[in-house]
């Protein structure tokens, strides 16, 4: 018995990486990770499942981490749930510990928002990229 549940857990768990590389060459087909930023990503969507796209995500206090996995691509983390984004023309220099200033009058992010790389050492603007659109990933045990 015990034999049999770890075969299923294993199947289960292999699914799941199966899903999760379905996805990620469905959502983010034109977008080269290393091994190392796969890996990463794999880890911060572990047992999620992407819905529709949106045009807008909250920002400010909502707004809990942004995991940067690439130049082209960032992870924002909304209360529970997960957005992807794949800045158009990805976002320059973002990898390399610098920072991304968004100025919103509103407490949300948006396609088209334009945001900044600044590199605080030299206290300067060094790229620009612009949103697309935000592809959220939501826990698999809420949709249960």
């Amino acid at each position: 018995m015990l034999g049999s549940a770890k075969v299923s857990l294993s199947l289960a768990l292999s699914g799941s990486a199966v899903l999760l590389a379905a996805a990620t060459a469905l959502h983010f087909p034109d977008i080269d990770l290393t091994e190392d930023q796969r890996a990463l990503l794999e880890r911060e969507l572990e047992d999620r499942v992407a819905d529709d796209p949106v045009q807008c995500i909250p920002a400010g206090r909502q707004l809990k981490r942004m995991t940067v996995i690439s130049d082209d691509l960032i992870l924002y983390e909304v209360g529970n749930t997960i957005y992807a984004n794949t800045p158009a023309g990805g976002c320059p220099r973002l990898e390399r510990n610098n920072t991304l200033v968004t100025l919103r009058p509103q407490q949300r992010l948006c396609k088209g928002d334009i945001a900044q790389v600044t590199d605080f050492g030299i206290r300067a603007g060094i790229a620009g990229c612009s949103f697309s659109e935000f592809i959220p990933y939501r826990s698999v045990e809420e949709d249960e």
